[in-house]
C-alpha cells in the first residue's frame, strides 16, 4: 500500500523514524505479526502540497497471517472514512509527533511475498551510525590520549607536585628528567656522590703489666 504522510520529508525517515512508523501502523491495524510484519519498501517525496509542508509517499508492505483478515485491514486503511482517518492519525502521532495528515492512496492484497525491503540512499545519515562512530572515537581518545595528557601535566607540574611524583615513578626518573628538560627547559637532575670519610680503626687495647717488688 502507499501512504502519503504530511509533516515528514523523506530525509527525515531515519532508522528510528522508520521503526516508529512500522510500530504505529502495526498497532493501528492490530496485525498478528506486529511491527516485524510491517516493511517499508520505498520513501519518495510527495508531489502534492510540496511547497506548503514536508510530505512523503511511503510504500508499505504488511505481512498478514491466517489470524488476520485481509478485508478488515483494507477497510481500516480506507481514509475516505473520516473516523478511520482520525483513529489512524491518533495512533501515528503518538509515535511520530510531527505527522500532520495521512492519506492512503492505494491498498491491495497480494500473495507475492518476494518484495524487497526499503534501503535508504548512501548519503542518508543514520542516527545509529552517528552514535556508533562517536562512541568509537571517544573510546580511542580515552585509550590513547589520556595517558599522554596525564604525562604532560605531570612533567609541566614538576617533580615537587603530587602528579609529577606519580608520573616520575610511572615512567622512571631518568625519562622524567629528559622530558622535563625538553619540555620546560629544566636542567636534568645530576646526582652528586657524597664523599664518605674513612672509617677510623678502633684502637687496640693496651696491655698493662704490673711488676711486684
Amino acid at each position: 500500500m502507499a501512504i502519503k504522510v504530511s509533516g515528514y520529508a523523506p530525509s527525515e525517515f531515519n532508522v528510528a523514524n522508520r521503526k516508529a512508523f512500522a510500530l504505529g501502523l502495526a498497532l493501528y491495524l492490530d496485525v498478528s505479526s506486529g511491527a516485524d510484519g510491517v516493511s517499508l519498501l520505498g520513501i519518495d517525496a510527495s508531489q502534492r502540497r510540496r511547497l506548503l509542508s514536508s510530505s512523503s509517499l511511503v510504500q508499505v508492505k504488511v505481512l498478514l497471517t491466517t489470524q488476520d483478515s485481509p478485508a478488515a485491514v483494507i477497510a481500516a486503511m480506507d481514509t475516505t472514512d473520516t473516523s478511520k482517518v482520525e483513529n489512524l492519525q491518533l495512533v501515528m502521532v503518538s509515535v511520530l509527533p510531527k505527522i500532520e495528515q495521512m492519506q492512503v492512496t492505494t491498498a491491495a492484497v497480494s500473495t507475492n511475498s518476494n518484495v524487497g525491503v526499503y534501503v535508504p540512499p548512501d548519503d542518508e545519515v543514520e542516527d545509529v551510525k552517528e552514535f556508533g562512530g562517536g562512541l568509537i572515537a571517544t573510546a580511542i581518545f580515552v585509550v590513547f590520549f589520556t595517558p599522554l595528557i596525564a604525562i604532560t601535566v605531570g612533567v609541566v607540574a614538576g617533580p615537587n607536585s603530587r602528579i609529577g611524583q606519580i608520573i616520575m615513578v610511572f615512567i622512571g626518573e631518568e625519562k622524567y628528567g629528559k622530558l622535563r628538560s625538553a619540555c620546560c627547559g629544566a636542567p636534568p637532575r645530576v646526582e652528586i656522590p657524597i664523599a664518605q670519610a674513612p672509617i677510623a680503626e678502633e684502637p687496640k687495647p693496651k696491655r698493662l703489666f704490673f711488676i711486684k717488688r
